[in-house]
């Protein structure tokens, strides 16, 4: 599986993992802005439809990017399952919010990775990204795509920003 379990990661480390199946809604060329209500769309589309289809989630929730965002972001939103999907999961109905977001299956990579736990608010995940990233870079590993964060901690409203963590993973070549 490709979300080990274990961690906190509180300092860049290397592991080999295995490929895992997910469930997704892809989205291309998003606003920066728009990021926060597709995220919660999409997670919602993911666990609804794989509630109705009786396939829990293995793990938590993640984004995968498949491209260095820019001014826009690709990603994928989704959960990892236990086996791949066969197609689609059916569309959503008319009357829900969730019509235009698709949930379709993927995986998430396996092979060597860079892994990096970060405790804090998402915000401050760019920081992050910056460290593992200079780190992998430094121990003279090569990057490459996709990478993908990894939401261990569950965000409610009354919680505290600082105790969430959110697990960093960067494949090597």
């Amino acid at each position: 599986m490709a979300v080990p379990a274990g961690g906190p990661y509180l300092e860049p480390a290397v592991l080999e993992i295995e490929w895992t199946p997910t469930a997704v809604v892809k989205a291309a060329g998003v606003a920066w802005d728009a990021l926060p209500g597709l995220f919660d769309r999409g997670y919602q589309a993911v666990s609804a439809a794989l509630q109705d289809e009786g396939k829990p989630p293995v793990g938590p929730a993640f984004a995968l990017y498949p491209r260095q965002p820019g001014a826009t972001v690709d990603l994928e939103l989704g959960f990892p399952l236990i086996r791949p999907l066969q197609g689609g999961l059916p569309s959503i109905e008319q009357d829900n919010p969730r019509t235009d977001l698709d949930v379709v299956p993927s995986e998430l990579p396996g092979g060597r990775v860079a892994v990096f736990s970060h405790l804090g608010p998402y915000d401050a995940l760019g920081d992050a990204w910056q460290r593992l990233t200079a780190w992998a870079e430094g121990q003279g590993h090569t990057l490459r795509l996709p990478f993908w964060e990894v939401y261990v901690t569950e965000p409610t409203p009354e919680m505290d920003p600082a105790t969430l963590r959110t697990d960093l993973y960067l494949p090597l070549r």
